[in-house]
């Protein structure tokens, strides 16, 4: 299916609106703005498809405005609104109970001209999954725009990238701001970046009861030549690289411990670590190391010999 106009809206809020390898797009070519692109329906699937406002004069772009129960954007989906003039790039809002951005699609507000990207906003009472997918402003010579999520209960982004990003060459041409602020916001090898050229780096705040990142993913608030943004995230509980695992035995009862300490049949499958005082007062690094009081005599070096037999030849010692 291929739509174009320059003002299109999509009511059907009791039913399901799912496009397979669609089109839908609104261009303007004159200094007006463009047109708005307005969805609302019970369930919205989009596979392999794009939605698109965009202006290619000096008009600004149009917005898109989504609202649904549950939306899916699969396999290379991409909903975008550009301009390729003087005009500022248009928001996207999307309202849905449940939205799921999986397989490279992406959503995307870009500016190749003068004028500054639009803002994505996604609202979200439940839960948004983003796996290898892409939400991103761009601006070629101008300032970002931001990125707000709000979802009330769960995100979960693995293998994707949120971005805000800008290219302009003046110091107004700041990066576009991230805010996120979800109860449960889990990172998988993923990307936040809010990224300027020569403005000011976008700030990243991030907003969670539970914060769960692996090592592997990166938050990051740069300027190449201007001053670097800010990365805030406030959470009271966080954690990098999270594993974790329940052990099927309790700790050793020091009296077995002790009594036992050498027994091979009873010890040989158990390890143990034994803190010893190793010279805790340090020296200076330059000077050598003190060499142990030696007792050089035939009785002492037998019994010495003796007893590290016996240490290297029963287990549990």
């Amino acid at each position: 299916m291929v739509v174009a106009a320059t003002r299109e809206a999509f009511q059907s809020p009791h039913s399901d609106l799912n496009i397979d390898n669609g089109i839908i797009t609104l261009a303007t070519t004159t200094q007006g703005s463009g047109g708005d692109l307005v969805i609302a329906t019970e369930t919205l699937r989009l596979n392999q498809s794009t939605l698109s406002a965009s202006a290619n004069s000096d008009g600004d772009a149009g917005r898109i405005d989504i609202t649904a129960t549950t939306a899916t954007l699969l396999n290379k989906t991409v909903i975008t609104s550009d301009t390729t003039g003087n005009g500022v790039g248009g928001d996207i809002l999307i309202r849905a109970n449940t939205l799921d951005i999986f397989s490279e699609a992406a959503i995307s507000s870009s500016a190749t001209g003068l004028s500054d990207a639009g803002d994505v906003s996604l609202i979200v009472s439940d839960t948004l999954q983003i796996v290898r997918g892409t939400i991103q402003t761009t601006s070629a010579l101008s300032g970002g725009g931001s990125i707000n999520i709000q979802t009330l209960n769960r995100i979960r982004i693995d293998e994707s990238i949120i971005s805000a990003s800008a290219n302009g060459v003046t110091a107004s041409s700041g990066g576009g701001n991230i805010s996120i602020d979800p109860e449960l916001f889990t990172l998988r090898q993923s990307q936040i970046v809010a990224q300027a050229n020569a403005g000011t780096g976008g700030n990243i705040d991030l907003v969670a009861n539970n914060f769960v990142a692996d090592t592997e993913t990166l938050i990051s608030a740069s300027s190449q030549r201007g001053i670097d943004g800010t990365v805030e995230i406030e959470s009271p509980n966080q954690a990098v690289n999270p594993i974790s695992a329940e052990l099927n035995t309790g700790f050793q009862e020091l009296p077995e411990f002790v009594s036992n300490n050498c027994t091979p049949s009873a010890l040989q499958n158990r390890s143990y670590l034994i803190v010893d005082n190793m010279n805790p007062v340090r020296r200076n690094p330059a000077d050598y190391l003190p060499a142990p009081t030696l007792d050089v005599s035939a009785a002492a070096y037998t019994n010495n010999k003796a007893s590290m037999g016996k240490l290297l030849t029963t287990p549990g010692c």
